[in-house]
This record gives structure tokens, C-alpha cells and sequence, in this order.
């Protein structure tokens, strides 16, 4: 991808402005709800596994994506992003992106994952 991964772009800005943190998030949940739509989940959502397009943000890296039609309890995905329920060891199922996402958000308005 032309633009590189999100994360190689936060480390030149240091954080984004409300309109490309919004356009990005946009991109990123419309690609997830592809996914959730039939049973998918990511699980492994950060900026790594995000690349930029033309100003568009494409998720990558399904190294550790599973269909989730029951409970799922694998251990996975990068500690920083990872729910309560993965780190747990509780049953999940798709919604574990759903966290990943807000990890996401405050990084990309502050520049630097909350925990």
C-alpha cells in the first residue's frame, strides 16, 4: 500500500486531527462490520494491521481472525489492544474488535495507546 501502515504515519504526526482520525475509524469499523456480518472477527486490530491507500484505511493481517458462530477462548492478538476477555481467558465472540476499536481511537487522537 502506497501510504504505508497507520502506524508508521502516527509515528511521523505524532497524532492525527479529528478529520483523518474520523475518516480512518470509518474505514476501518466499515471493514469490520464486513467481517462481523459474517461471523468474523479480527482480533488483532491495530495500527500495524491497518495500511493506507489513498487516503484510505484498509485492515490486514488476518493471522489471527476466527469465525465466532459460539464462544470462542483463544488467547490471541497484541496485549495493548487485547479486551478483559481475552486477557481473562473468558469466552468472546466477535465484540472483542468492538474494544480494540476504542484503543484505537484514543491513539490515534493522543498519539500513544491508553495502557
Amino acid at each position: 500500500m502506497s501510504g504505508g501502515t497507520l502506524f508508521e504515519h502516527l509515528n511521523k504526526v505524532g497524532h492525527l486531527g479529528v478529520k483523518e482520525a474520523v475518516d480512518f475509524l470509518r474505514d476501518v469499523i466499515e471493514g469490520l462490520m464486513y467481517l462481523h456480518e459474517r461471523s468474523i472477527a479480527h482480533r488483532d486490530i491495530k495500527p500495524e494491521n491497518i495500511v493506507i491507500n489513498s487516503g484510505m484505511a484498509k485492515l490486514c493481517d488476518f493471522g489471527w481472525s476466527a469465525f465466532v458462530e459460539s464462544a470462542r477462548t483463544t488467547f490471541c492478538g497484541t496485549l495493548d489492544y487485547a479486551p478483559p476477555e481475552i486477557i481473562e481467558r473468558k469466552t468472546y465472540d466477535w465484540s472483542v474488535d468492538i474494544w480494540s476499536i476504542g484503543i484505537l481511537t484514543y491513539e490515534l487522537f493522543i498519539g500513544r495507546a491508553p495502557f
